[in-house]
């Protein structure tokens, strides 16, 4: 659970509660233009607005084991990692999402 605070003059007052998907704890957060950008302990990267809308999750790493492969797929734009973990995830180049 993401809880967001209002902040003016040092002065916090409870704004709203967001539930995030279950990729273990939130470590780093960033709010950019009504888009909040959470980097979670276990490598995974999600993006969701604000008001709790449009969850993505835009990366995932090979937080388990050392990244191994990285491959550009240049007619579908996309690219591929891998690593130790057994894992390959693609990602779209244009649209900065994890696509599987």
């Amino acid at each position: 659970m993401l809880s967001i605070f209002s902040c003016n003059q040092g002065e916090y007052q409870f704004l709203r509660q967001i539930a995030l998907e279950q990729y273990y704890f939130a470590s780093s957060i960033d709010i950019l233009n009504g888009k909040i950008l959470v980097g979670h302990d276990n490598g995974k990267i999600q993006t969701v607005n604000v008001d709790g809308t449009d969850k993505k999750l835009i990366n995932a790493s090979h937080c388990d084991g050392e990244a191994w492969g990285l491959e550009v797929i240049q007619d579908k734009g996309t690219y591929l990692t891998c690593g130790d973990d057994n894992l390959i995830y693609e990602y779209s180049i244009k649209d900065k999402v994890m696509v599987k």
